[in-house]
């Protein structure tokens, strides 16, 4: 195509010196930590998911609001040992780890900081009435927590409609404050002082991600985050120093990973108007609070009247690429090109699909400036990039996207489902082998035991996602297992071209137990309480027995009736478990309990309901 007219940038850079501060005292953001602090995690009869609870933890001993102090402290998860163990134990064990640890609420006991499951799952009825939410209650009660084994004691509430010190124990009493789940600075500045380290606040940080003609002006986009606050930043444009403001509020979810406990919204983007020709555009986050100053992200030569547009997606496939967006030049209506290169090849791409989104946005220019084209490449990274071509004055070909890719390599897929009947366990899920359109092969494991299954089943969902492999990529296979605890692994296996196997996932399983069910219904007229539920017992399909006391008089009932949504929700046991019965019972209050008895395996008989209802006279 020629030489590609693409843009020289001017990068202007500056050199920050380290300073050292002594402990507690607030200094500029970056660097490494000064500190790390090594958890375990671990479970204790818990019955929520652990990987949650550390995924929730890890976020807050992340946040900048917290007691990681803007980076200068640094909390990482270790597989065993470490400074501290963090639990997540069921509420009847608590007073095992010794006082001042009970049942009712979570504690610190030496190296052990342990959140109570009840609490976690529920909040505290003081946390709840203020009207503050779950999440909160979650970052409270692990900073409360994890501030007693830095060393702090109890606070009490500092005034009425004050916030509430992170040690005061809100759990219990609000006293007057308001809800706080993180550290005051106060506290802040103690914990510093405590660990020897700094807090780290000061300049916005960010990124000018783009700088590139558009319609008549100068599209611009990226992220900037002020480390001392976490609302959204103020980002100044200039273009031949004329200033335009935007907010930096934008959803930006890789900036939200990237910098845990500022949130999503820090992107911004915009068009400034521009005429046509060369132009020097600039992007500054400004300082909005605290110490600090403005931060020049960067500056770009733009030259206004070259090719402006999108590409809207990169798809790789079994040796093959997609590329599809839309370009425009807006010198003139006629249709233009792109040149797509990969790793310095080209490949001319016209420009003439019918876009209406893009006549419609841009008077005058028509319809005919869409792309869609598939372009061979070997397995393996690649180096992507498309321009736009200039084919009418002012301007100069432009760069619409380069990126990175990789084609081909290990299979990818899920475990998506995952469920146990009477002495089986169902996994369901789906794979596929980048380097190859038909169907993968996965290996099932059970407790180190495996069986091959072809992944061939129709998965629509797949190839809409995947269309470049198609849909019939998904596996449903059951495997007999005793009654226990099961370890299931599925790998998706390596069939063609670079890669090795790779596993898809793997869970617990528990075969086998006592019964489960519910008492749905319980209805009184006079002299009778009409019951209905259901309950089956995990080791059998068959029907199981339900007890229903009447204070303390039992009736046998068999749950073998249809219940065709028992059929839908747990396949491996059929529909055959619903239980109906009209006892006899005088006029006033009784308490009726129904019991799912175990009659097959190990396992014990469970209550599945108990209601107090009043029968009429």
């Amino acid at each position: 195509m020629g030489a590609v007219g693409v843009v020289v940038l001017a990068v202007l850079a500056g050199l920050v010196a380290d300073v050292v501060r002594p402990s507690g005292v607030a200094s500029a953001a970056g660097g490494p930590p000064t500190r790390v602090i090594t958890y375990e995690v671990r479970g204790w009869d818990n019955q929520s998911d652990l990987e949650q609870f550390a995924a929730v933890a890890a976020e807050d001993y992340a946040d900048p609001r917290g007691w990681s102090f803007g980076g200068s402290v640094a909390f990482v998860r270790v597989p065993s040992g470490g400074s501290f163990t963090l639990w997540l134990a069921a509420a009847a064990h608590l007073p095992a780890f010794g006082a001042p640890c009970d049942t009712s609420y979570s504690c610190t006991q030496g190296r052990n900081v342990i959140i109570n499951e009840t609490r976690w799952l529920t909040g505290s009825p003081a946390w709840n009435a203020s009207g503050a939410s779950l999440a909160d209650y979650h970052h409270m009660v692990l900073n409360h927590e994890t501030g007693h084994w830095i060393g702090f004691g109890h606070q009490r509430c500092g005034g009425p409609g004050q916030l509430a010190p992170v040690m005061q124990q809100q759990s219990i009493s609000l006293q007057g404050c308001r809800p706080n789940p993180w550290p005051l600075d106060s506290e802040r500045r103690a914990a510093a002082a405590r660990l020897g380290v700094e807090i780290r606040v000061g300049s916005p940080q960010g990124s000018f991600d783009t700088a590139q003609p558009w319609w008549h002006g100068v599209r611009v986009a990226g992220w900037a985050i002020d480390p001392d606050v976490t609302t959204p930043d103020l980002v100044q444009i200039t273009v031949d120093g004329a200033v335009t403001s935007i907010a930096a509020a934008l959803p930006r979810a890789d900036v939200a990973a990237a910098h845990p406990g500022y949130g999503a919204g820090h992107g911004f983007g915009t068009v400034v108007p521009a005429a046509n020709g060369p132009h020097t555009v600039c992007a500054f986050a400004m300082n909005v609070a605290g110490s600090g100053g403005n931060t020049l992200l960067d500056c770009r030569t733009v030259v206004v009247g070259s090719p402006f547009g999108t590409v809207e997606a990169v798809q790789t496939g079994p040796r093959l690429v997609r590329v599809s967006g839309w370009v425009v030049d807006p010198d003139t209506a006629a249709s233009t090109s792109v040149h797509v290169y990969v790793d310095g090849t080209a490949t001319p791409v016209p420009a003439t699909l019918a876009r209406g989104d893009i006549g419609g946005a841009f008077p005058g220019v028509g319809a005919a400036h869409g792309f869609n084209q598939l372009i061979a490449a070997a397995s393996g990274p690649h180096r992507l990039c498309t321009y736009g071509i200039n084919i009418a004055a002012p301007g100069a070909n432009s760069t619409l996207d380069c990126r990175t890719i990789v084609v081909g390599g290990s299979p990818f897929g899920a475990v998506d489902l995952l469920r146990t009947g009477p002495g089986k366990i169902e996994v369901a899920g789906w794979a596929a082998d980048r380097d190859v359109a038909a169907p993968d092969t996965v290996h099932v494991y059970v407790d180190g035991r495996g069986a091959a299954v072809t992944a061939d089943r129709p998965r629509n969902d797949i190839g809409k996602a995947f269309p470049l492999y198609g849909a019939n990529h998904g596996y449903d296979h059951v495997v007999n297992a005793g009654p226990g605890g099961h370890l299931v692994c599925v790998y998706g296996i390596n069939v063609s071209g670079p890669g090795a196997n790779s596993t898809l996932g793997c869970r617990f399983a528990m075969v086998g137990g006592s019964p489960f069910g519910a008492l749905d219904t319980v209805h009184t007229s006079p002299g009778t309480i009409s019951v209905a539920g259901w309950a089956i017992d995990r080791d059998t399909a068959g029907p199981d027995t339900v007890h229903v006391y009447v204070d303390a008089v039992p009736t046998v009932l068999s749950a073998s009736a249809p219940r065709p949504d028992l059929a839908a929700s747990v396949p491996l046991y059929g529909s055959d478990h619903g239980f109906v019965g009209s006892i006899p019972a005088g006029a006033g209050v009784h308490r009726v309990c129904a019991y799912g008895i175990d009659v097959a395996g190990p396992g014990a008989s469970s209550t599945l309901g108990c209601r107090t209802v009043g029968v009429p006279a």
